[in-house]
């Protein structure tokens, strides 16, 4: 995975819909209507489903932290290279 495309992700998911049309009374109706009881099957895959909703953004913020990790390990590194150097310097 591309951090660009994590990047592109989050500009689609920023940009307004016009397509989108709602109609009040359908969404009033649908919270007063107490939801049908799911069976096992329905509910593992509801669970699948909600589970999964976050995981594209989860695998962009986790490859972005890893770059950022290998990013301080790289000056880590640099910094303990630059100690060792200072410390061989003054011996001589």
């Amino acid at each position: 995975m591309n951090i660009d495309n994590c990047n592109e992700s989050d500009q689609k998911d920023q940009e307004p819909n016009s397509n989108i049309e709602t109609d009040n009374d359908d969404i009033i109706e649908s919270r007063l209507t107490p939801p049908l009881p799911l069976n096992e099957e329905e509910l593992f895959n509801e669970e699948l489903l909600f589970n999964n909703e976050g995981s594209e953004e989860i695998n962009c913020k986790q490859l972005e932290i890893s770059q950022k990790l290998d990013e301080l390990q790289k000056i880590s590194s640099e910094f303990e290279a630059a100690v060792w150097l200072a410390k061989h310097l003054r011996v001589l």
